[in-house]
């Protein structure tokens, strides 16, 4: 959404605590997904980032148009697939967060 000159986009971090048995299968099933998703016009940007203090713990960042697309992934059978096929890969709940930011956009 844009409003002279500034941008509202949504931001959202998904921290997961992963079983250290399990760290490689769930890491290569979430750039799976990273990457399946990387065309959709929603999502601008996102990345998974592994902890180098505890190896177990990472964090999935993902940038988003709007809340229309971030409800679309929500709502999505991909998504719904990959959270059932790696429950048992995840020590705990995972939490998300999404924040709301406004960016300033000037032309070159």
């Amino acid at each position: 959404m844009q409003t002279e000159g500034v941008v509202k986009e949504l931001f959202s971090i998904v921290e997961v605590d992963l079983k250290p048995q399990y760290r490689e299968v769930y890491l290569e099933a979430a750039r799976a997904m990273i990457d399946a998703h990387r065309a959709d016009p929603g999502l601008i940007a996102q990345a998974i980032h592994v902890s180098p203090t505890d190896p177990g713990h990472c964090i999935i960042t993902i940038a988003w148009r709007d809340a229309h697309a971030l409800k679309a992934h929500c709502d999505s059978q991909s998504l719904k697939t990959f959270l059932k096929e790696t429950a048992p890969f995840v020590a705990r709940p995972s939490i998300m967060r999404t924040y709301s930011i406004e960016k300033e956009q000037t032309l070159l």
